[in-house]
């Protein structure tokens, strides 16, 4: 199966076509390999994203699953920032605001033209300022045309001084403005905008312990 996977990104690669790579991520399985898994995303040019989805039971699960056991929504963003050789942090990752915290968090990063390195946008702009801009959407289309008008609009209104100072901050990133003559090459782009989200789901049936009220009702 892995050969069958790694033959998949190949050809997607030849014909650059871009992809993410989702993994199920499970206790005392594999999620010591996550730091690992990773990397091997960054070496692969066309892949922009990893998407980790702990296990849940959705009734079919015939591997003796216990919920008290279960790879939770911030288990599998501390056990990824521990493996990732200090490239993320647990601040670096945000809660979708659709639907309900608990749902998904993600991060984006900016990679350098080899993508050995990367910078976290959440380390460099408050992102709560732009939470809507993500509302009930997990693509980054559009999104660095979206941020770039609310913080000129800041700016420009005059209520924007600490949306200034982050402006600057960023654009003084290396990986940053080296992506600034590329931006509208969308292939480019999507080489060096890397997305990492934590999607995890609720158990199928009530007498479990992952059941969450508020998002269910949500």
């Amino acid at each position: 199966m892995l050969k069958i996977k790694r033959d998949a990104l190949d050809a997607a690669e030849r014909e650059r076509l871009f992809t993410n790579i989702v993994v199920t991520v499970e206790a005392g399985v594999n999620d010591s390999e996550l730091g690992e898994i990773l990397s091997y995303a960054l070496q692969r040019p066309n892949v922009c994203g990893l998407v980790l989805q702990p296990v849940m039971d959705n009734g079919r699960y015939l591997a003796g699953y216990d919920p008290r056991e279960r790879m939770t929504l911030t288990g599998a963003i501390a056990g990824l920032c521990t493996q990732s050789g200090g490239r993320l942090r647990p601040t670096d990752f945000v809660g979708l605001p659709c639907s309900h915290p608990d749902c998904a968090a993600l991060t984006y990063c900016f990679l350098n033209k080899e993508r050995t390195a990367s910078t976290p946008l959440p380390r460099h702009l408050d992102v709560s300022q732009y939470l809507d801009l993500f509302a009930d959407r997990i693509s980054f289309s559009g999104m660095l045309g979206s941020i770039a008008d609310r913080l000129w609009n800041d700016i420009r209104g005059g209520a924007g001084l600490s949306s200034l100072k982050e402006a600057c901050t960023i654009l003084a990133l290396p990986d940053v403005r080296a992506m600034l003559p590329v931006l509208r090459d969308n292939e480019q782009v999507g080489r060096r905008v890397f997305r990492i989200v934590i999607k995890p789901f609720m158990d199928a049936t009530p007498t479990t312990w992952h059941v969450s009220t508020s998002a269910a009702l949500k």
